[in-house]
């Protein structure tokens, strides 16, 4: 597997990156690329759960990492944020409702112009945090669990190994 990450990218003064800035061998993300986005702490994968096309339908973290429900891509909103389009639905990472609360679940939905379902990344040792526009939290792995289908959701508890992530292009496997 080959990860998405560029290392002289650490080297940046602003540790504020777009997601193009994890492309190894392009400036940018690739279009209708698949990407796995997986967190440190558990290995598993971001997916919407139960393979859903449905609106406000939860994300968990999955094993399962060839599902198409655990492939992400992502369009550039500008100014740095990026919506991640799920390419099984077609629908974008969300938090649900526009909360602002602590514990809201990440949910994917269709209007990816909501600042709900825009998303920045940050570099933390080597790996990235996800920041979330309408609220300036970070997506996290509910309790810390290392378990499958347990919830995505919005923390403050952004060092945790549960709110770090990495990504590897689909495209660029061997």
């Amino acid at each position: 597997m080959k990860f998405v990450m560029s290392m002289t990218a650490c080297a940046l003064s602003a540790l504020t990156l777009s997601f193009g800035a994890f492309a190894q061998d392009d400036a940018t993300p690739e279009a209708g690329g698949a990407y796995n986005i997986i967190n440190q702490n558990s290995g598993l994968c971001l997916k919407v759960a139960n393979n859903s096309y449905a609106e406000n339908a939860s994300i968990i973290q999955s094993a399962d990492c060839n599902s198409t429900a655990a492939q992400w891509n992502y369009v550039d909103r500008g100014n740095g944020w990026y919506s991640v389009r799920n390419n099984y639905s077609g629908l974008c990472l969300a938090v649900h409702n526009g909360s602002g609360q602590l514990g809201t679940p990440a949910v994917q939905i269709s209007n990816c112009d909501s600042t709900a379902a825009q998303w920045v990344a940050q570099w933390y040792q080597a790996y990235v945090r996800l920041y979330v526009r309408h609220s300036g939290l970070c997506l996290g792995i509910e309790g810390g669990s290392a378990y499958g289908g347990s919830k995505a959701v919005q923390t403050d508890a952004c060092t945790s190994r549960a709110a770090q992530w990495y990504f590897v292009n689909l495209h660029s496997r061997p």
